[in-house]
């Protein structure tokens, strides 16, 4: 069935893994998709992701293009617990740190889903500091741009604490508050991980 898409779409992406690696896209899309940027993702072992999206509503308005955002190396005396792990022909996986975070990226995220780009397909876990504007993230499919795919399991974003307060809790049977243990389970191959967040 044919569906109008009545808004245009133009997004950046700069992702960083062991390479660089960047992304422009242009296309139409349904105002359900449009979670405008931009933000910031920092993971363990300076993996990182810098995206700005924007969403308009007349004839050719996203002509043209767009920064992504800068971060700062400034730590601002926040941090989250933070692995980064993928599947694509095999799983990279980045060891779990305590990472400090930096300059406006004041929130933690944990993410897990697919992540489809042109003919690639990625399946995540992921979790470390973000910008506030991440949190628009929601579970549940976008279609960000022709081709550009994200199903998101799990997103969860949360106040990132201050360094030393109070310890990560990360055992089983953890029961010092603010801090709560969650398991995750990723659905397609049941790929099961462990961490910790902010209780809410």
């Amino acid at each position: 069935m044919w569906v109008a898409l009545p808004l245009c779409l133009l997004s950046a992406l700069l992702a960083t893994v062991e390479n660089s690696f960047s992304y422009t896209g242009k296309s139409c899309l349904e105002p359900k998709n449009c979670e405008p940027g931009p933000f910031s993702l920092t993971y363990a072992h300076n993996v990182t992701m810098r995206v700005n999206i924007a969403c308009c509503d007349t004839d050719g308005c996203n002509a043209g293009a767009i920064p992504v955002p800068t971060v700062s190396s400034i730590p601002n005396g926040r941090q989250c617990l933070s692995f980064f792990k993928i599947w694509a022909d095999g799983w990279q996986e980045k060891e779990k740190e305590l990472l400090a975070c930096t300059g406006a990226e004041d929130h933690c995220v944990e993410e897990s889903g697919i992540l489809t780009l042109g003919g690639i397909t990625l399946t995540k876990i992921t979790a470390g500091c973000v910008s506030p504007g991440t949190c628009v993230k929601r579970v549940g499919e976008r279609k960000y741009a022709q081709g550009m795919v994200e199903m998101l399991i799990r997103a969860n974003c949360f106040r990132a604490p201050r360094a030393g307060v109070l310890p990560f809790c990360c055992v089983l049977g953890c029961s010092a508050p603010p801090f709560s243990r969650h398991r995750l389970l990723l659905l397609s191959g049941g790929i099961a991980g462990s961490f910790c967040a902010l209780a809410e």
